[in-house]
């Protein structure tokens, strides 16, 4: 049994993530389960799934290099079929187990008619592969041809996402024009040393919230605990989820000026945060430089929108104080854009959006607690204040006409409530609930 928060036996994506300038996620079948595992067990020894201890090592070799470095690392993981070809069909988590087809489209919001058709074969795994963009491709090649080989077949085409380039004092953003990824859980025990980094902020997360069986999980109480071998595994969640960025800011220009709003202003209302990631709740009305990669700070008050909406996509998604604990809640959250940058004024129909992807250690508690509980509630995280109007649906099925558009309330720039109306900005393309192992368990196969 490895011990707590073994960097040796987690996979390098869940922490401390995996650097990604290009990114391909390979679905695939298992063919011939003793070949694959065996297979498998070999790419372990030959050191060719990426580790957490792994991904240290690659972050401290590129950040003292001063140029690019060629790069790849190489995660996998399994879906609930997936795991039951490999004979360990223990795990206890429902969504994992019925899969995001069922959750998220039979009773759900997502449509049938904008899933892709490989969601819709046999799934068992998939195969992330990061870094830089013929590292990766050579990489795969290898892996689909050489190491896994006939154990497998590759279901559908490999979906590839890259990093934007960098926006005036914007760094990383996605398609929206927003700076992605800057909240993310501290793990206690993992990111001691950069909890005393400033703007980072100062409440630990337990490890257990994204690490299977480790302190925190279930508020540790053992009977809720997955088998021995998940642990330092974790849950993965993966979306394709297109965004139309022309009708985005379109819709956002003419609300803007109805408001009294620049557009700027206006979306940044939306979102909680201005394009590089400073918060509205300090920053009403002026973007700050300085606090971009700002995290600690909470809403002055829980039952007030002053600043930031209630229905701002980072409050419906992490509502920070007023509810109790909410850090149980939180995903480790790895995505990456597809597609490209949208050119201002044309209104193309090209395909763009985010591979949303994150880990958590029960998808009930994290993505799926997240959606259905918070963003899908229009009476979260106050009293019939709307829809998140980034990652909201609409209605399937609505009836009623007050039900065929989304709706959310905020303050305009002379401080009166409005309720403005708005159809979803985004696709979901498909996705699914895998389970990321540890070496451990790979190597028991």
């Amino acid at each position: 049994m490895a011990n707590d928060m073994d960097k040796s036996d987690m996979q390098g994506d869940i922490w401390p993530g995996l650097l990604k300038k290009y990114e391909e996620f390979v679905l695939f079948e298992i063919k011939d389960a003793a070949d694959f595992k065996d297979r498998l067990k070999e790419m372990v020894s030959k050191k060719q799934i990426t580790t957490a201890q792994d991904a240290l090592s690659t972050r401290k070799r590129v950040s003292g290099s001063g140029k690019e470095v060629e790069m790849s690392g190489v995660n996998i993981a399994f879906t609930s079929k997936g795991m039951v070809k490999l004979d360990r069909d223990e795990l206890r988590d429902d969504p994992f187990i019925k899969g995001m087809y069922t959750d998220m489209v039979s009773e759900g919001r997502d449509t049938d008619e904008e899933w892709d058709g490989c969601w819709r074969q046999d799934v068992h795994g998939v195969l992330l592969i990061c870094g830089t963009e013929k590292k990766v491709q050579s990489t795969r090649e290898r892996i689909i041809k050489t190491s896994l080989g006939s154990s497998i077949a590759v279901v559908g085409k490999p979906m590839a996402g890259a990093t934007l380039p960098k926006k005036k004092d914007i760094h990383d953003p996605e398609h929206f024009g927003f700076r992605d990824g800057v909240s993310q859980p501290i793990l206690k025990g993992l990111d001691d040393d950069k909890i005393k980094e400033e703007g980072v902020q100062k409440t630990f997360t337990a490890p257990g919230t994204i690490l299977i069986n480790n302190p925190g999980f279930y508020d540790d109480n053992k009977k809720w605990w997955e088998p021995d071998w998940a642990k330092n595994g974790s849950y993965f969640v993966l979306r394709k989820m297109g965004q139309d960025v022309p009708k985005f800011h379109k819709y956002c220009e003419a609300t803007a000026r109805q408001l009294g709003f620049t557009q700027d202003e206006f979306e940044a209302r939306l979102v909680g945060r201005w394009k590089n990631g400073a918060p509205v709740e300090k920053y009403p009305f002026e973007s700050s430089t300085f606090d971009g990669n700002l995290n600690d700070w909470d809403y002055e008050d829980p039952d007030k929108q002053t600043n930031c909406p209630f229905a701002a996509h980072i409050r419906k998604t992490n509502p920070r104080i007023g509810i109790g604990n909410t850090t149980k809640n939180l995903m480790m959250r790895r995505g990456i854009p597809y597609g490209p940058v949208w050119e201002p004024g044309k209104n193309d129909q090209v395909e763009r959006g985010l591979l949303f992807t994150c880990y958590q250690s029960a998808i009930k508690n994290g993505f799926q607690f997240v959606m259905n509980r918070w963003v899908y509630n229009h009476g979260f995280p106050h009293d019939r204040n709307g829809q998140d109007a980034i990652i909201g649906q609409d209605i399937k099925g609505a009836v009623e006409e007050e039900d065929k558009k989304l709706r959310l309330k905020l303050l305009d720039k002379k401080g009166l409530e409005r309720e403005i109306s708005f159809t979803t900005f985004i696709s979901v393309k498909g996705g699914e609930y895998f389970f990321t192992p540890p070496l451990q368990f790979i190597r028991g196969l």
